[in-house]
């Protein structure tokens, strides 16, 4: 018979604490106690079987200490995300611990359980509208379940294990062949450039201008940026195949632009990235005008020399790649100036040559991109079944 309560009536439900100020109480100690955070997980992985720090035992009557078998629920970031502790430690504000469910609950039940949209959906709903997208005690206890006694829980535990494990080795199948497809394009896009060794090298100054982003008095730190204006890019608003993306755009008045003296782009500049994702590039081919973060660096072809497309694919090489294995500079934050990738050797074909290597590189990246594209699907609809299961499963049959 299935039973119908509020997650608050079947378990305790506590939030973590930090001992303040937290560095006083980090230590190497042996006899430290394990101090567990969110870096601590794996995607996709239930358990937390080993911390990165530990805290003094005298930090613990300032903390949560939780021990093994307790469910940690993230209540910020990973909004939700439920994992089962294999260590004792303490936790911080960032985590909720359900605890003493084992009446109620078989522990690989309740994790499918909190890992459904069952409860995700209650989740969503209970904190839509508050400032910041967090869980706390209050609208955990209220989520409502249904559940089966617990011979009943074991049994769909015994046939989730078995139907994801399956599921998952399929996952694994198509994640393989998708990046299996990104190797395959990588290595056919090099091959351009390495049938071009033998023409004239020149180097990256001798064929485009480096413009750095405007580091002074006007730049526009984020207390000058907007919801809407003038895009101001920085690297994470690259996608993978170089792409300008609008997601987390910010922008910029056009006031604050035109204060500018520097790091202005428009179309076809490339801009490429100095700092943080070393190398990372775009090719601007939508954004009119727009600035660039104090990270990048605009490179402009000549286009009387270098076609924008060949030298954004160029950039994009493992011969780049390796340019800036060999030449970035700081220890803690690996980064690069202008002027050393200004120096970098690019195979200059003739223009001719360049449209025919250009044509080519486009096709290849077209081609692979239709290929993880279908690849993505079917892993989006293997994992959607995955949802599907858990539903048709945590729930009677008479709802």
């Amino acid at each position: 018979m299935w039973k119908m309560a509020k997650l608050g009536e079947l378990m305790e439900i506590a939030r973590g604490g930090s001992p303040r100020p937290i560095k006083s109480y980090i230590t190497d100690d042996e006899d430290g106690v394990n101090w567990i955070k969110i870096g601590d997980t794996e995607e996709g992985v239930k358990y937390i079987q080993s911390t990165k720090e530990k805290i003094k035992r005298s930090g613990i009557s300032r903390s949560r200490y939780v021990t093994a078998g307790d469910f940690l629920l993230s209540n910020s970031m990973s909004f939700g995300r439920p994992y089962i502790l294999k260590i004792d430690g303490c936790i911080h504000d960032g985590w909720l611990v359900l605890s003493n469910y084992e009446r109620h609950f078989v522990a690989d039940y309740l994790y499918y359980l909190l890992s459904s949209s069952v409860v995700n959906n209650q989740f969503e709903l209970a904190a839509r509208g508050s400032t910041v997208r967090n869980l706390n005690i209050e609208l955990v206890s209220n989520v409502e379940v249904s559940y089966p006694p617990l011979s009943e829980q074991q049994r769909i535990v015994t046939k989730l294990d078995a139907a994801f494990a399956d599921i998952n080795e399929a996952i694994v199948v198509q994640s393989k062949r998708k990046l299996n497809v990104e190797q395959l394009i990588a290595k056919l896009q090099n091959q351009l450039f390495e049938k071009t060794s033998n023409i004239n090298l020149k180097s990256l100054n001798d064929v485009s201008k480096f413009e750095n982003g405007d580091r002074g008095k006007n730049y526009p730190s984020k207390k000058y940026q907007i919801d809407e204006g003038i895009p101001f890019v920085n690297a994470g608003d690259f996608s993978l195949t170089g792409e300008i993306t609008f997601d987390k755009m910010v922008y910029i008045s056009e006031e604050r632009f035109n204060l500018l003296g520097a790091g202005k782009f428009t179309k076809n500049d490339i801009l490429f990235c100095l700092r943080g994702s070393l190398g990372k590039s775009a090719l601007n081919q939508k954004i009119e005008t727009g600035a660039i973060a104090s990270s990048l660096v605009i490179i402009r072809a000549d286009e009387s020399v270098i076609l924008p497309d060949y030298l954004f694919a160029f950039l994009r090489s493992d011969i780049v790649k390796g340019y800036i294995k060999a030449t970035a500079g700081g220890a803690a934050q690996p980064n690069l100036s202008a002027k050393i990738v200004s120096n970098y050797k690019i195979p200059l074909a003739n223009l001719d040559e360049q449209r025919a290597i250009v044509k080519k590189y486009w096709s290849i990246r077209e081609q692979g991109l239709a290929l993880q594209a279908i690849i993505e699907q079917k892993i989006s609809a293997l994992t959607a079944l995955k949802s599907a299961m858990l539903v048709q499963e945590l729930q009677s049959e008479a709802a």
